[in-house]
């Protein structure tokens, strides 16, 4: 079996003209599914990290701070901050487990995509060479991403 190495800025171009759009389109589609995960992992490990710290993310600290309600009495004020921590730790728990239901789809969805492409195109087009280059390249980049969003946090 001959193998063809592609250098790859060029792959999708090279994809297209030899096993077609719909296999060029499906694998562009694979790559957007493998950036959404990694943007939902990165998500995920932010409020794990929040929620071990004790810290309150930015979007929901609004919650965290009444601007009308200033009680006379220190149990009122104490009683009033417990219900808000309360009600941000409810928020953060749903949106995790919301993060989480979210990643199992995509996850399920990318099998669906990759098990598509072997499906339509020959086996050729999955395995660039002999050392599967084309997937290496995905989990390159798809790491590097990662590690470029948790740089964004921090």
């Amino acid at each position: 079996m001959h193998y063809t190495y592609v250098y790859f800025p060029f792959i999708f171009s090279f994809i297209k003209n030899n096993f077609g759009v719909n296999t060029c389109n499906l694998l562009k589609e694979l790559c957007n599914l493998i950036k959404l995960s990694v943007n939902i992992r990165v998500r995920i490990k932010f409020l794990n990290s929040c929620f071990k710290l004790g810290l309150v993310p930015p979007h929901l600290y609004k919650f965290t701070k009444v601007k009308d309600f200033s009680p006379y009495n220190s149990n009122s004020y104490k009683r009033l901050e417990n219900i808000q921590l309360k009600f941000v730790k409810t928020i953060m728990r749903l949106e995790l487990k919301d993060a989480y239901s979210y990643l199992h789809i995509t996850r399920v969805i990318l099998i669906i995509n990759i098990s598509n492409i072997f499906n339509i195109s020959n086996n050729s087009c999955c395995f660039a060479s002999k050392d599967d280059e084309f997937f290496k390249y995905l989990d390159h980049i798809s790491g590097s991403y990662f590690l470029e969003q948790m740089n964004k946090i921090t």
